[in-house]
């Protein structure tokens, strides 16, 4: 089911033009993500999932969004 809106979900951006970050299937076997998903009850995630969500933006569509250059790497 989750695997059928995030596949919608890009086609929507993509035909917007729009940029979309992948976030389901990185996460979905991450430890990590599953380990904060079971503490909360399967709801959401805590401060480490919110985290990889974060890294996931930063790092896969937040420079395109924004229309900015990436810093160069150190």
């Amino acid at each position: 089911m989750q695997a059928d809106l995030t596949r919608a979900y890009r086609d929507v951006c993509e035909r917007r033009n729009t940029v979309f970050v992948e976030t389901f299937s990185p996460l979905v076997t991450h430890e990590n993500w599953n380990t904060d998903l079971t503490l909360s009850g399967g709801y959401h995630p805590g401060q480490a999932g919110y985290g990889l969500i974060a890294w996931l933006v930063l790092h896969n569509g937040w420079n395109q969004w924004l229309g900015v250059k990436a810093a160069p790497a150190s």
